[in-house]
């Protein structure tokens, strides 16, 4: 009887096992703990030291390559049309010291702050900064492109000063005047004579980003849930931008690129808000870097064209749309810098593009590996990033008789698209903030791992109390029967003897 009430036992309590776990699994009660887990690791907050400390200043390795274009033959393009010879220079190497200042929390559970930028040159770049390059005169072009809004005597005076300095197309400069910034006599005179067009003396592709702040960010705790951690709220008081012709391309979604929300799927669609283009980016799961990691690439329809992704008309410049794997950035640098320039962003070489802009001119060779806009490595679990690369091409576009009257017009477009300079910024993590992620990748999967324990405990629990129970109730029944048939023998005897 003792092994009948244990058996019993152990089949109630695997039942109540099963019907524990199978309970938990169909009402997501795992899912909630893993993200109060979560929540209480992750959440940015005041009180949580750890993580505002980590996320404040990112214990990362973050090195800033840049590449510049090199004119090798500029002189002949000028003199008789010949197609740009270029040649990449680089790369000028930077330690790139990123963290999160000016914090502040509000009383709707987000926070606010600015990434600050530094960029120290490193020791041991391949290529100095004092390189000399000829590229193209970026002032000149834009300038170029202004004169006929200009008043009358300030167009003749401009003119007049190109004259007398010798301004023209290409320019002779040292990479990193071209990096950060060089004074340029006709800039300082407009600047002085129409501050509304010209707002600043000087011209260089990073000038005033060394030591500088970005725009205001707010963006998510994770106190109402870690699915949309670190997403932003809003930049630079716009919880929606302005400048783009549909309301999906005015969105402001995803993270400022620099965090990941934890538990990604595979199906899911990453975004990272790229300030410096004034546009969201979707990032697509593409493959298994190694057995805890995952690979996400930016989707290919980024740099697609509206004839084949009418989405992305929604990103044309007033009326006017892009060709293939160029963004026209007009009216973000507007916004930005304060002055529309006719910038277009690319990826480096014109990988994606419309074979156009790679046959206008030679040594641009795209190559995938090397020059695909976004690569991110994540954790799926943790939003941890072991491992994340971003590249960009800055291109001037501008009519091609400014080049040369007898440069050959291209029968379709009369506008060419000079690369000048691309980037890649690499970021890693510092190796203990690495070894502190895996130990919390293990605490999640030890959460997930408890509802399957449960599972099969009960499971081989009800599997071995199920036949010894069976085989116990046989047992005992037998001997029942045995037991009652002697008491009815000997109660026979004892009435007969009576009798």
């Amino acid at each position: 009887m003792r092994c009948k009430k244990a058996f019993v036992s152990v089949c109630v309590f695997s039942v109540c096992f099963l019907i524990l776990s199978a309970a938990t699994y169909l009402n997501k009660t795992w899912d909630r703990m893993i993200d109060d887990v979560l929540r209480v690791k992750m959440t940015i907050t005041p009180e949580n030291n750890e993580i505002l400390d980590f996320w404040a200043d990112p214990p990362m390795h973050s090195t800033f390559d840049i590449y510049v274009w090199n004119v090798t033959n500029s002189k002949e393009v000028l003199s008789n049309g010949s197609k740009p010879i270029l040649e990449e220079i680089g790369p000028i190497r930077y330690q790139n010291v990123v963290a999160r200042t000016n914090v502040s929390f509000t009383s709707d559970q987000s926070v606010i702050y600015q990434n600050s930028l530094a960029f120290i040159l490193d020791e041991t770049s391949p290529v100095p900064e004092n390189s000399t390059i000829v590229t193209l005169n970026v002032p000149y072009v834009i300038i170029m492109k202004q004169l006929d809004i200009l008043p009358k005597f300030v167009r003749g005076l401009i003119i007049s000063l190109m004259k007398g300095n010798k301004y023209d197309v290409f320019m002779k400069r040292t990479a990193g005047e071209i990096i950060w910034g060089y004074e340029d006599p006709i800039l300082e005179k407009l600047h002085s004579l129409v501050p509304s067009l010209c707002p600043k003396p000087g011209f260089g592709w990073f000038m005033d980003m060394n030591n500088s702040y970005s725009f205001p960010f707010d963006v998510e705790t994770g106190e109402r849930g870690m699915k949309n951690w670190t997403y932003i709220k809003s930049w630079k008081g716009m919880e929606k931008l302005d400048i783009w012709e549909s309301a999906p391309a005015n969105s402001i979604i995803g993270t400022d690129g620099f965090a990941v929300p934890p538990s990604v799927e595979k199906g899911q669609e990453l975004n990272v808000f790229f300030d410096a283009t004034c546009r969201s980016f979707k990032l697509k799961f593409v493959e298994h870097a190694t057995s805890r990691t995952w690979i996400f690439k930016s989707d290919p329809d980024t740099w697609k064209s509206v004839y084949d992704v009418p989405e992305n008309q929604g990103y044309c410049v007033d009326g006017k749309c892009s060709k293939h794997g160029i963004i026209n950035m007009e009216k973000c640098t507007e916004v930005v810098q304060g002055v529309s320039a006719p910038i277009f962003a690319s990826q480096p070489h014109f990988l994606a593009g419309d074979p156009s802009l790679v046959a206008d001119f030679q040594g641009v060779q795209p190559k995938e590996t090397l020059h695909e806009f976004y690569f991110l490595e994540v954790d799926p679990l943790t939003g941890f990033m072991p491992n994340v690369k971003r590249r960009m091409q800055l291109n001037v576009g501008f009519d091609r008789k400014v080049l040369s009257k007898k440069l050959k017009l291209n029968q379709s477009d009369d506008q060419i698209i000079f690369p000048t300079v691309w980037f890649e910024q690499s970021v890693v993590p510092k190796k203990f903030f690495e070894k502190q992620m895996i130990t919390s990748r293990n605490l999640i999967i030890f959460t997930l791992n408890l509802s399957t324990t449960l599972f099969i405990i009960s499971v081989v629990g009800l599997l071995f109390s199920a036949p010894l129970m069976t085989s116990s109730s046989a047992k005992v029944t037998a001997s029942d029967n045995h037991e009652y048939q002697q008491v009815s023998e000997n109660s026979s005897q004892e009435t007969l003897q009576e009798n």
